[in-house]
């Protein structure tokens, strides 16, 4: 039973793959999942929180700014410099945002995994203080 259920698992895959079953598809989404409220805001999520999943070699970094710290992404290195993306907050999580060039002095590099800072920017930033605590310095 288990080997007649993995064949047709296996089957199905190299069906999917095919031209017919893609056009399939774009009929689907075009014809009657296009028609549905919020479908197409939920498809644009999905695949931004896909790509965004697992940036080779990015790491979470916190900006040192005027009275504190703000999250952002080092996506590059080279000598003294990191190119850095720094999302906005809020709901839109890594839709938007900017990117700086910053000396490598400038930032904290950490091993925040980035899906849990989005879940925070999600939020509005809570947990964020629990993701950064163990980088924080103490005021005193």
């Amino acid at each position: 039973m288990a080997v007649l259920l993995l064949l047709f698992c296996f089957l199905a895959g190299l069906l999917a793959k095919t031209d017919t079953a893609s056009r399939a598809l774009q009929t689907l989404e075009d014809k009657l999942l296009g028609n549905l409220p919020g479908y197409q805001i939920v498809k644009d999520a999905t695949s931004r929180f896909a790509s965004m999943d697992n940036i080779e070699g990015a790491k979470v970094v916190m900006v040192i700014q005027d009275s504190g710290y703000r999250f952002g992404l080092a996506l590059e290195a080279q000598n003294d410099w990191l190119l850095v993306y720094m999302p906005d907050g809020g709901p839109a999580g890594d839709a938007a945002g900017e990117v700086q060039m910053l000396l490598k002095d400038a930032v904290i590099i950490t091993e925040i995994p980035w899906l849990s800072l989005l879940a925070c920017l999600r939020r509005g930033g809570r947990g964020a203080l629990e993701l950064a605590a163990p980088y924080l310095r103490d005021s005193a």
